[in-house]
């Protein structure tokens, strides 16, 4: 894929073939503001599980964190789904749990895992419930 200014130019990279060309309208909006406001909405319920699953692979400390969290929350994320998301980042990555792996047995791991998910997904849930 090859992206200049509002050019996107997909090319197949066994033949250098030209598969597909696109030319973005900057004037319009390309994502439809129903979808995301319902996916959004404080009342989705999956809302807060999703942003603790997407949080798992990504690894950084929580001042590293908060430019995004920051930039979530002004789109429209609801605090309580940021706040989730922003714990399970530093809590809950996956290179933490490599890290982890090597000092604690796989059973006390995954206890580690299910109380601290729990309690974030209940974080979350409150802060949704309450603001």
């Amino acid at each position: 894929m090859l992206i200049k200014e509002l050019d996107i130019q997909v090319i197949a990279t066994d033949t250098g073939e030209l598969l597909y060309h696109l030319t973005l309208n900057p004037n319009r909006d390309y994502q439809p503001q129903q979808h995301e406001e319902s996916r959004d909405s404080p009342n989705n319920p999956l809302a807060v599980p999703v942003a603790v699953v997407l949080g798992i692979p990504l690894y950084s400390n929580a001042a590293g964190i908060l430019p995004l969290v920051e930039a979530l929350h002004a789109k429209g994320l609801s605090i309580g789904t940021v706040l989730a998301f922003m714990m399970s980042v530093v809590a809950l990555s996956l290179p933490e749990m490599i890290l982890l792996r090597r000092v604690l047995k796989p059973r006390l791991l995954g206890v580690f895992v299910a109380v601290v998910g729990t309690g974030i997904l209940a974080v979350g849930f409150m802060f949704n419930l309450v603001l």
